[in-house]
């Protein structure tokens, strides 16, 4: 238990000092402040490397937090885990579709939040049938 705290706490600090990566290699190779990328496939859209790479480990920061929640919220609670695993896999959705183009997929992404929201609300709204299980076993 306690490597896996270690390595956990580990992923959160190299997730949060890779969002400084960008600043880092703007100040220590300053050639790179004028490289352009056209990074996504089937468009003729561009962005500066500098700013791709902050995107890229701020996304996968995100992706390193709700994995860690997870895995605090699982020995507290199997309903926010999975509320945290719906969250997980928007983080992940959210990154594959900014190297893919650019996050350009307006409605998808409003769909894709109406679905977390409903699925949150599913997972933690309270169910009828434990109630009805609680009681039929307190009876005996």
């Amino acid at each position: 238990m306690k490597q896996l705290t270690i390595l956990l706490a580990a992923f959160l600090t190299v997730g949060h000092l890779l969002t400084e990566a960008a600043s880092f290699l703007g100040n220590w190779v300053p050639s790179t402040r004028t490289i352009i990328l056209h990074p996504f496939p089937g468009t003729d859209m561009e962005i500066s490397m500098l700013w791709y790479v902050k995107f890229m480990f701020d996304d996968l920061l995100w992706i390193i937090v709700m994995l860690v929640l997870c895995k605090v919220t699982y020995q507290y609670s199997i309903r926010l885990f999975r509320a945290c695993c719906v969250f997980f896999l928007y983080h992940l959705i959210d990154m594959v579709l900014f190297m893919y183009n650019y996050k350009q997929f307006h409605n998808f992404y409003l769909l894709m939040i109406m679905a977390c929201v409903i699925a949150v609300v599913a997972i933690l709204y309270p169910s009828k049938k434990r109630e009805v299980e609680g009681n039929v076993k307190s009876l005996y």
